[in-house]
């Protein structure tokens, strides 16, 4: 009996395993560059920092990167979805990450281009 409660424990293990490598390999971690600037092909000079409930584009997918990339691999389940859309699971895994519901320029700097750059 002990012997086959030790091979279910492994292949339960074992497929938790299985299940979170192939749940990481299908969500890359790869910052798309944009840098700090406006919406892509804009002219308008508004700043979309700080990041927060209800913004959108490429910078929040970034930063949905990044929050996902700091995600125990345990917890699969937890990750957000990667969609552009700063949304309230993004605004809590925002606030259990740095301690702020919103992003700013020099945090998103910091954090995902590893970097600070200064309008």
């Amino acid at each position: 009996m002990t012997n086959k409660w030790i091979i279910i424990i492994i292949g339960v293990v074992l497929l938790v395993v299985v299940f979170t490598l192939i749940a990481k390999a299908g969500t890359k971690n790869e910052i798309i560059p944009g840098g700090l600037g406006t919406d892509n092909g804009s002219t308008s000079t508004q700043s979309k920092f700080p990041l927060k409930l209800g913004s959108r584009g490429q910078e929040v997918e970034n930063w949905q990167r990044y929050l996902n990339s700091n995600i125990s691999i345990i917890f699969v389940v937890g990750r957000l979805i990667v969609d552009g859309n700063f949304g309230t699971k993004t605004q809590s895994e925002t606030m259990k990450q740095i301690g702020s519901n919103q992003v700013s320029r020099t945090e998103y700097g910091i954090r995902v281009l590893n970097e600070v750059q200064l309008a």
